[in-house]
Parts: C-alpha cells; structure tokens; sequence
C-alpha cells in the first residue's frame, strides 16, 4: 500500500490493533539541547527519552541528583535511580508518592512502546530488583505529567521546593525535564551559592 510509518501505525490502530515496532538508533544529541540545559542554570535540568533513560544533564542536576555519568545502560535512568539508588529514598521527602507517580507516568507515555525489547527488559530487570517497583506495576496506574511542587531533602542544600517542568520535542524522542525555581526566592539562591562554589 506504500504507507508511511505514520500512515502504517494509524491503520493499525483503526483495526484495533498495535502498530509494528520499528527500533531506530536514538539520533545524536543535537548541541543546542546542551545549551539550552546550560542556560537554564542553576536549576537542575536533564534530557530523557520515552524510556526515561537521561540522555544529558546539567551542572546543577550532578549537584542534586549526583552524577548520571558514574550510570551506564538501564542504570542511566530515572526509574532505576528512584527504586534502585539509595540517595533517591532520602532526597525526595515524599518518596512513596513520587515513586507511584513515576510508575504511572511511565506506564502512561510508554504505552504503545512497552511491548518492544528495550522496555521489556528495563521493567524486568526493575521487577526482579525492586519489590516496590513490582507492587507498583501490577497497579497498571496511569496518570498525567502535572507541575506539581516537589519538596527535596538535600545534605547540601537542605530542604527545597522546587517546579518539575516537562518540554516535548516534536520532532524525536527527547524530552527536556527542568526542576524550575523563584528567581528571587531562596532556593534559586541557594542553587546559585552551591554552583559557585563546586567551581572555585
């Protein structure tokens, strides 16, 4: 019929069915997604995938999440930093709720994906590792990316609120997650000191 991808996977969903999956490599990291985490300093921000997978990350992120860099392979991703990092349980002060909350999100954006290979092997390996993980698939919750403030427990920071933000490129698989501040308020300030002062 010469359809296109778009085309092919429309069809397949009249019939009530899913659309093949076709697995590309990710495209390079265009460098303005770079520049883009360094202007917004110095709130914390990062690149994901649909797979939450973090793609980049900037110098605040490091400051508050520790370094991804130091992760490789489903390890660079948020799901396996929530239910398999210890720093997780203790950072975000109401834990339990933001773990559900991640589970239903990625049950959520990833639902026409979750049948494919690098999915499958992600939710596994989380399975087998986290009970809570496990517990909180078999839910099947699903909900929406809302900006709603987190309250972050940090040991150099201290207690801190900050504004998850979600920015969706249209054209791939990239998603811009910023953890947004008050300019003048005394988060932003102290996110500005901290930074200063890992670069002395």
């Amino acid at each position: 019929m010469a359809l296109d991808d778009a085309e092919t996977a429309h069809l397949f969903r009249l019939a009530g069915q899913r659309p093949p999956s076709r697995e590309t490599p990710q495209p390079a990291l265009q460098p303005g997604y770079r520049m883009l985490l360094d202007q917004l300093l110095p709130c914390p921000a990062m690149i994901t995938n649909h797979r939450f997978d973090v793609i980049a990350w900037n110098r605040a992120s490091t400051l508050l999440f520790g370094d991804f860099g130091r992760f490789e392979g489903d390890e660079r991703n948020m799901l396996w930093y929530t239910f398999s990092t210890p720093q997780a349980r203790t950072l975000v002060v109401d834990w339990e709720a933001d773990a559900a909350f991640m589970v239903a999100l990625f049950r959520t954006q990833a639902t026409e994906l979750l049948h494919t290979a690098p999915f499958v092997s992600l939710v596994d390996r989380l399975r087998s590792t986290s009970a809570e993980f496990s517990a909180l698939w078999e839910r099947r919750d699903l909900e929406q990316f809302r900006p709603v403030d987190q309250q972050v427990q940090h040991p150099l920071l201290g207690r801190i609120r900050l504004r998850p933000l979600k920015l969706y490129a249209v054209d791939q698989d990239r998603t811009v997650v910023a953890y947004l501040t008050d300019p003048s308020g005394d988060t932003h300030r102290r996110l500005a000191r901290a930074l200063d002062a890992a670069t002395d």
